[in-house]
C-alpha cells in the first residue's frame, strides 16, 4: 500500500462484499518520512456516485495544508 501511495499519490480500496470503499492520501513529514495518511471511508452506495477526481483534488488540497503546518513545527 505504501508503495502505491508513493507512486500514485493516493490509494483506493473497494469491497462490494463488505459494502465499503476507502481512499487514502499520504502525509509526509518535511524530511520525507511517512507520518500517516488522510483517509475517507464511505458506503458502497456513496462510492457508486462519487466524483473520484474531485475527491482526490480535495484530499490532496487538505494534505498540502497539513504539510505546510508541519513544516512550521520545529523539529518535525
Amino acid at each position: 500500500l505504501i508503495a502505491e501511495l508513493r507512486q500514485e499519490g493516493w490509494a483506493k480500496r473497494t469491497s462490494a462484499d463488505y459494502n465499503v470503499a476507502s481512499y487514502s492520501v499520504p502525509v509526509f513529514y518535511p524530511n520525507g518520512s511517512l507520518l500517516g495518511a488522510l483517509g475517507v471511508y464511505m458506503s458502497w452506495a456513496q462510492y457508486q456516485t462519487i466524483d473520484e477526481q474531485n475527491l482526490k483534488a480535495q484530499m490532496i488540497d487538505c494534505v498540502t495544508r497539513i504539510n505546510k503546518k508541519l513544516s512550521l513545527i520545529k523539529g518535525a
